[in-house]
């Protein structure tokens, strides 16, 4: 740039002293025509310069433009071109080495049990006793009309009016001399009734039994 300005400051003052030779009076001091001519040539000169000064200045700033254009272009063209490659971690898993834990052994004492305490605790085992189941001797059922008269005497008139049999003993009833009864039930002293069947009933005496038909009765 400061070779740029020499040649305009040049150049200016070369324009200067031109305007200042013309307007001199043309009596005295017109130069020759060999001074003009050379003056001329000298202008010429410097404006041929001052013209290849620029040209080449105008020159430098176009190369520079497209060159940093064409780096930028290439950059650009390099940027898209080229995938970004991303690298990976492809180094395996850390392994934590396993370090065995000992085990404390847990130790068990034996108990020992005194020979003497073994000898000495007595079970004591009660005695089993068996129970015999009591038997009855079955006893013959006969009819009240066969009995023997010592156990008869101690039996009332009968007479039964109403009769009520069940598979169930709890249902069973009996009227006897206008008494309502069930089993278990005396009819006259040391005279029970046993079981009431469907017939009739059975009556106890002195361990003797006795049936009764309901519809026959007992008459002393």
């Amino acid at each position: 740039m400061s070779y740029i300005l020499a040649a305009l400051k040049k150049s200016e003052q070369e324009r200067d002293r031109l305007e200042g030779g013309n307007s001199l009076p043309s009596d005295n001091s017109m130069p020759s025509d060999a001074s003009i001519i050379s003056n001329e040539d000298d202008a010429k000169s410097n404006s041929a310069v001052l013209i290849g000064i620029l040209s080449l200045v105008l020159l430098i700033f176009l190369f520079a433009f497209l060159w940093f254009k064409s780096t930028d272009d290439r950059l650009s063209e390099k940027v898209n071109i080229e995938p970004e490659v991303v690298e990976k971690n492809t180094s395996p898993p850390s392994v934590t080495p396993i370090v065995p834990i000992a085990v404390k052994e847990v130790s068990v004492k034996k108990v020992a049990v005194a020979e003497s305490f073994i000898a000495e605790s007595k079970v004591e085992i009660e005695p089993k006793v068996e129970i015999e189941p009591k038997i009855e001797a079955e006893v013959e059922v006969i009819g009240i009309e066969q009995g023997n008269p010592a156990q008869l005497s101690k039996v009332p008139s009968i007479s039964v009016t109403s009769h009520i049999y069940s598979s169930q003993a709890t249902r069973r009833s009996i009227v006897v001399n206008d008494q309502r009864l069930v089993e278990g039930d005396f009819v006259a002293n040391q005279v029970q009734i046993k079981e009431i069947t469907s017939q009739g009933m059975i009556l106890e005496v002195d361990g003797l039994l006795f049936a009764v038909n309901r519809s026959r009765g007992w008459n002393r």
